[in-house]
């Protein structure tokens, strides 16, 4: 979990700092990046596996904490 942790940091640092904004976009593609990157060892179909867990636990993360805010969105 650490190293998941780490990765999933500096992938969010890197993407905020590119993207020059910190919002919700930046933790769902950080978690798509970080589960892509972690399970890259696994071929394809489970790099892209990891992707789509990473994309989904980090949605609804935003979901749960960003209420407030996504609904302005909307």
């Amino acid at each position: 979990m650490g190293s998941i942790a780490l990765i999933y940091s500096l992938i969010g640092t890197g993407v905020s700092w590119v993207r020059g904004v910190d919002d919700e976009l930046n933790t769902v593609a950080s978690g798509g990046l970080t589960g892509l990157l972690y399970r890259s060892t696994a071929g394809l179909k489970g790099a892209l596996r990891g992707s789509l867990y990473g994309v989904a636990a980090s949605s609804v993360y935003v979901m749960l904490t960003s209420k407030e805010r996504l609904q302005t969105y909307m």
